[in-house]
């Protein structure tokens, strides 16, 4: 699920939490100006285990939720792409 402020954040980021996770990860991105973005959840070895996003979205800071309870204990990656610009976090599944 997607929620979404339209206060402009002082600087563009991204973020993934709680790490380690357990039921639930929120990622978090604030956005100056808008644009198109992809978010997808890899495995350790980059397969795509789900799209979180794939939209255009407006200036501000969006949050998605995503359940963890189909998704085996292991390391993932959070892929945040926007503008040609990809981003990666990981995150510990529990």
């Amino acid at each position: 699920s997607a929620l979404h402020s339209p206060v402009s954040p002082d600087q563009e980021y991204f973020k993934v939490y709680p790490n380690p996770a357990y039921e639930m990860v929120t990622i978090e991105i604030g956005m100056k100006l808008p644009a198109r973005i992809s978010l997808q959840m890899l495995d350790s070895d980059g397969k795509l285990i789900r799209t979180l996003a794939d939209d255009l979205f407006p200036v501000g800071r969006h949050f998605f939720e995503t359940t963890l309870n189909s998704v085996p204990s292991g390391t993932y990656l959070i892929r945040y792409e926007k503008s040609q610009k990809v981003l990666v976090r990981k995150v510990t599944i529990k």
